[in-house]
């Protein structure tokens, strides 16, 4: 009883160290959830001297495990950006693409939009088709939004440029 009064009281320090910023990945919060977690089922486990190798070994698997969850909500968010942003760029410019990460699996919430702003030639390689573009991110009562260029190169791929190396029409 006193090694888990003793560790719950090293994981609320430790957790009351870490500002809000050291959580603002997806990814970092699930590793923090799904250490505590596996450290108290570690705990249940183990007895005797294998009690703390039990609760560091459950630690360490429930870290791993909690990140990686943490991870594909990202990755979630990261395919609606994607598509959203696929979809604007072979548009005619101006035509604004929704996305919602709750449609590709997030529970985070996010959800934003993809347009493009106007289009042009890459000053050196002519025959890339340039476009600007305004990107919202809405996520956690805050927005961020992104501008940028991107030119699509001969084999389809888009890659990013900076505004000054294309002649706008």
């Amino acid at each position: 009883m006193k090694q888990t009064i003793k560790m719950f009281s090293i994981l609320a320090l430790m957790l009351g160290s870490l500002n809000v910023f050291a959580l603002d990945s997806k990814s970092d919060v699930g590793a923090v959830v799904g250490g505590v977690v596996g450290g108290v089922i570690g705990n249940q486990i183990g007895g005797g001297s294998g009690n703390v190798l039990a609760t560091g070994i459950g630690i360490i698997a429930g870290a791993v495990i909690g990140s990686s969850i943490g991870a594909s909500l990202d990755r979630a968010d990261q395919m609606a950006i994607r598509d959203a942003q696929e979809q604007a760029l072979y548009a005619p410019v101006g035509h604004p693409y929704s996305w919602d990460g709750a449609r590709y699996g997030s529970r985070s919430g996010a959800r934003g939009q993809f347009v493009t702003t106007r289009e042009g030639y890459h000053r050196r390689y002519r025959n890339e088709v340039c476009r600007s573009y305004r990107s919202e991110i809405y996520t956690r009562g805050r927005t961020e939004v992104r501008q940028g260029t991107t030119c699509q190169r001969s084999n389809g791929s888009w890659h990013e440029v900076n505004s000054s190396e294309v002649y706008f029409r």
